[in-house]
């Protein structure tokens, strides 16, 4: 088989398949999947955030625990703050 009568029939059938194409169904699918990545960036951000929470209350505790252990706070206190955190 030639080559030129190859492309011509790769070409034919391409043309044919772009003319089959629905736009609108594949700007839709495009909407959203652009929509869900927006909304997993934000899903993303607030975990950040969260994960960012509990850092801080994991150094307090632990910093807490370190003042109960110096005498700075009593064990009563200790337990006070360690339910709120």
């Amino acid at each position: 088989m030639r080559y030129e009568y190859l492309e011509k029939i790769v070409l034919e059938n391409i043309r044919e398949l772009c003319n089959e194409i629905n736009i609108d169904k594949w700007e839709d699918i495009l909407n959203n999947y652009n929509y869900k990545n927006k909304s997993l960036d934000k899903m993303n951000e607030k975990i950040k955030i969260i994960n960012s929470k509990v850092e801080k209350n994991k150094r307090y505790l632990e910093e807490m625990y370190f003042d109960k252990l110096s005498g700075i706070i009593t064990v009563e206190m200790y337990q006070k703050f360690q339910k709120k955190y």
